[in-house]
């Protein structure tokens, strides 16, 4: 088995935010397990906050998930792989705004003022703004650009 994880290239997106998926124990085991260099690791978080020295590797990319000028809090699963021009999810799309808000009814929601609602990824508690779950990735052209790289350089002889 070790032979095979050696031979799998593996590109990995995640989200600190994202309730669905233990982060601490992913970056371990792609870490650990999943030792190839040519393996790549996405996160996108709040990179005010510090990341901790027991989980650097070389091969994990971050990206910003915290942008104010964009009312947006972080990211979640979800919005990863969604372009802002998406005409249903991307940016000022119909299904962009209140989609399961959180702290606020789903009409009251929809009577905020664009300034005052906030995205992010799904929460059962309290937000210090009304927020709605993101649905589009600001960073979808660098994430791209990634995955272009990662599969040139894996495809390569």
């Amino acid at each position: 088995m070790t032979i095979l994880r050696n031979l799998l290239v593996l590109l990995v997106l995640a989200t600190t935010a994202d309730s669905v998926i233990n982060l601490d124990y992913l970056v371990a085991q792609f870490r650990e397990r999943f030792t190839n260099p040519g393996n790549a690791m996405m996160i996108f978080r709040d990179t005010r906050k510090n990341w901790p020295d027991r989980q650097a590797d070389k091969r994990i990319r971050f990206l910003n998930s915290y942008l104010p000028d964009a009312n947006i809090l972080e990211f979640s699963h979800q919005s990863l792989l969604i372009a802002p021009d998406n005409d249903l999810y991307g940016l000022g799309a119909p299904l962009q705004r209140c989609l399961e808000p959180n702290n606020i009814s789903l009409e009251g929601c929809r009577q905020l003022p664009e300034r005052d609602l906030w995205f992010s990824a799904w929460h059962d508690t309290e937000r210090p703004v009304f927020t709605s779950r993101l649905t589009y990735n600001p960073w979808f052209s660098e994430l791209a650009e990634a995955v272009q790289t990662f599969i040139q350089e894996t495809a390569a002889p």
